[in-house]
């Protein structure tokens, strides 16, 4: 776990002080939460490395930069090979749109703790 921990302090760093679009992949080793496990043991901070548990562990991160330059973009995780490690498929597309920009929605952005306060004050703008 402290190992995580610095892991996370230097993806913190990356965000503060690299402009532009970025893209970090890899095996980050943690879980978002518990829908992200299938099987074993509940998830706790200890992580009990004597259950095998099957985790969601590569992913790629992107800032905000990435997503608003990028918006074709999406990683397919393949099928394990030679490990147990999930080879991603970046695909950026050179998506020509004519007319209004379609709306993209995320999940991700539910999880935001300032989400539905967002969504209240842009309906409130518009209604």
């Amino acid at each position: 776990m402290e190992g995580r921990k610095a892991l996370w302090q230097d993806l913190l760093a990356i965000k503060r002080n690299v402009s532009g679009p970025w893209l970090v992949g890899g095996d980050f080793n943690a879980i978002l939460n518990g829908e992200e496990k299938i099987s074993g043991v509940q998830v706790s901070d200890a992580e009990d490395a004597h259950t095998r548990i099957w985790r969601r562990l590569d992913r790629m991160l992107v800032n905000e930069d990435w997503i608003f330059k990028y918006t074709s973009s999406q990683t397919e995780y393949l099928m394990p090979l030679c490990s147990d490690h999930s080879p991603g498929m970046l695909t950026i597309s050179d998506e020509k749109i004519y007319g209004n920009r379609p709306f993209k929605f995320f999940a991700m952005w539910t999880k935001h703790p300032d989400y539905l306060s967002v969504v209240s004050s842009v309906w409130d703008q518009h209604v």
